[in-house]
C-alpha cells in the first residue's frame, strides 16, 4: 500500500487504522474486513500520487524498447534514456528554498517516494515472499523494500531501461536482503560490475528501515564509476530539469506518516 489505510466503521462513523505504509492485504485480511465500511488512504497519498503518475509515464516510455512494440521507427535506447531522465527530473526538488530559486543547490527525493515509484513501475514482488518476510522480521522487511526500490530508482538514472530486468533486479535485491528462502532462487540473476557498485551504494545510503533523503550532493566526493555517473546526471537534473520553485515531498508533519487521519480530503481505496 502506498500510504496508511483506515477503515470507516459504519455504525459509529469512526476511522480505525488497519494498515501502515508499504503493508499489504492478504486474502485473510480481505475476508475479515469485507463487511466493514469504506477504506481510506492517509493524507500522504496526495504526495505519493505524483510519483505514481511519473512511474506510469516511464512505463510507457520503456515500452518503446520492447521488440515490435509499434509499427513505426522506434527511438534509440539513448533517446529513451534521455526521455526517462527528463521525466525523473520532475520528481527531484531543491532541499532548501530559503534563498529563493537556486540552480546550484542540491536537489533531493525522500526514499519513501522512490520506493512508491518503484512499486508502481515494476512487477509486484510475489505475495508469499512479502508475507513470509514481514512475519520473519518486520524491520528487515521494510529495509528490503526501501533498498530494492531505491536501487531501481537510481538504476533508471544510470540508463537502465529494460523494465523486465529492472523488475527482476528489484526482486533479486529484495530476496537477497531478506534472505526469504535461503540461498539460490532469484539472487542467481547476475549483476554487472556497475550494478554491483550501485547495490553497495544503495546499501550505504539506506542503512536502516527509516526514511532517508537521497540528495544529489551525496555523490560529489566519490571517484567510483557509478557515483560519477549519478553526479553528472543529477547535475543536469539540478541545472535543467528540476523545478527550482518545487517543494520537496516529505513524510513528516500532519500530512505525512504521523497519526493524522484522513479528513474530508481522504482518498477512498475501495468500498467496504
Amino acid at each position: 500500500m502506498p500510504a496508511p489505510v483506515y477503515i470507516l466503521l459504519p455504525r459509529n462513523e469512526k476511522l480505525v487504522s488497519v494498515k501502515g505504509p508499504f503493508d499489504f492485504f492478504t486474502a485473510r485480511d480481505l475476508e475479515r474486513l469485507k463487511k466493514g465500511g469504506a477504506f481510506f488512504y492517509g493524507p500522504i497519498y496526495s504526495r505519493v500520487e505524483p510519483f505514481h503518475a511519473v512511474a506510469r509515464d516511464v512505463q510507457k516510455m520503456l515500452g518503446w524498447n520492447t521488440p515490435n512494440a509499434t509499427n513505426v521507427l522506434e527511438p534509440s535506447p539513448f533517446e529513451i534514456s534521455d526521455a526517462v531522465l527528463r521525466k525523473l527530473g520532475t520528481v527531484w526538488a531543491p532541499l532548501s528554498n530559503l534563498n529563493g530559486a537556486d540552480r546550484d543547490g542540491p536537489v533531493g527525493v525522500e526514499s519513501y517516494f522512490a520506493v512508491a515509484f518503484a512499486n508502481e513501475l515494476c512487477d509486484p514482488i510475489p505475495g508469499d515472499w512479502l508475507e513470509h518476510a514481514r512475519e520473519k522480521d518486520p524491520d528487515l522487511y521494510e529495509l528490503s523494500l526501501l533498498r530494492s526500490g531505491v536501487f531501481v530508482f537510481l538504476a533508471l538514472h544510470l540508463g537502465y531501461i529494460d523494465l523486465k530486468l529492472l523488475s527482476a533486479y528489484r526482486i533479486r535485491f529484495f530476496h537477497e536482503a531478506i534472505n526469504v528462502f535461503g540461498s539460490g532462487g532469484a539472487d542467481s540473476l547476475p549483476l554487472s560490475f556497475e550494478l554491483e557498485e550501485l547495490k553497495k551504494w544503495t546499501e550505504t545510503l539506506i542503512h536502516s528501515p527509516e526514511v532517508h533523503t537521497l540528495s544529489s550532493d551525496l555523490f560529489d566526493h566519490s571517484i567510483g564509476r557509478v557515483s560519477q555517473k549519478l553526479k553528472a546526471r543529477l547535475r543536469r537534473v539540478r541545472k535543467e530539469l528540476a523545478d527550482p520553485e518545487a517543494t520537496l515531498a516529505h513524510t513528516y508533519d500532519d500530512g505525512g506518516l504521523g497519526n493524522h487521519r484522513p479528513d474530508d480530503d481522504g482518498e477512498v481505496v475501495n468500498g467496504g
